[in-house]
């Protein structure tokens, strides 16, 4: 069952699509948005003990078959950014592979620690192993990940990411202005529309969703989503 996220032509930019928060939350689709799956395992594990913690990191494991995948999230994204990810590997095929996904420190139900966040820090948070899969921020830890226990890897995918953030097409000034930018308050709607422009092709906004939302009751260990919410 494919579900139209399409929107009132009152966005922000009407050229990409771009929906304002209300919109988004008004739109009848909006409760699928995040598929409500129920995991194995779940809980909170103490990490950084001796490096400013300890604290605990979000997490959730997803099917319970010998291949185990370890999924690391982008800049502010929640573990939830992997649903599909988690619902094909962990769901639809559970006795194959178990699906570890988590929020990063700072983000969603992870520990919120008031000190400086580097990717290497990150990457000790998440010594558990095998197959890794990073995107952006996550792909930048997977790598430090990989360079501190290059034992455990039996895998490592990058998605989207780089070694390091090197801005060779702008100025010392322009590039002290985009940082400062990304400090600036901002509304929720003005928010919400730079992140999509960043990330997203600009093509692929007013397109319709073609996921096939899974089904409580009926997929594997999928909730109703007025529960998750």
């Amino acid at each position: 069952m494919g579900i139209s996220l399409t929107l009132p032509n009152r966005t922000l930019d009407p050229q990409l699509g771009i929906p304002t928060v209300a919109e988004t939350l008004a739109h009848p689709a909006f409760p699928t948005a995040i598929w409500n799956l129920e995991p194995d395992r779940k809980g909170l594990c103490p990490v950084a003990e001796g490096r400013g913690g300890p604290f605990g990191i979000n997490w959730e494991v997803h099917g319970d078959g010998p291949i185990k995948l370890v999924f690391i999230m982008g800049l502010g994204g929640l573990l939830t950014g992997w649903q599909r990810q988690t619902y094909h590997f962990g769901h639809l095929n559970r006795e194959r592979y178990s699906v570890l996904v988590f929020d990063n420190r700072g983000v969603g139900g992870s520990g919120k620690p008031l000190m400086r966040y580097s990717s290497r820090e990150m990457a000790r948070d998440e010594k558990r192993c095998l197959h890794v899969v990073g995107i952006s921020l996550g792909g930048m830890i997977a790598q430090e990940f990989a360079c501190l226990y290059p034992g455990t890897i039996s895998s490592l995918g990058l998605c989207c990411t780089a070694t390091e953030i090197k801005n060779y097409e702008l100025t010392w000034l322009e590039n002290i202005k985009s940082r400062l930018g990304m400090l600036m308050p901002k509304s929720p709607d003005e928010s919400v529309a730079g992140v999509a422009r960043q990330i997203f092709a600009h093509g692929w906004l007013p397109l319709p969703d073609d996921a096939e939302v899974p089904v409580a009751g009926k997929d594997p260990k999928v909730l109703s989503p007025a529960t998750y919410y």
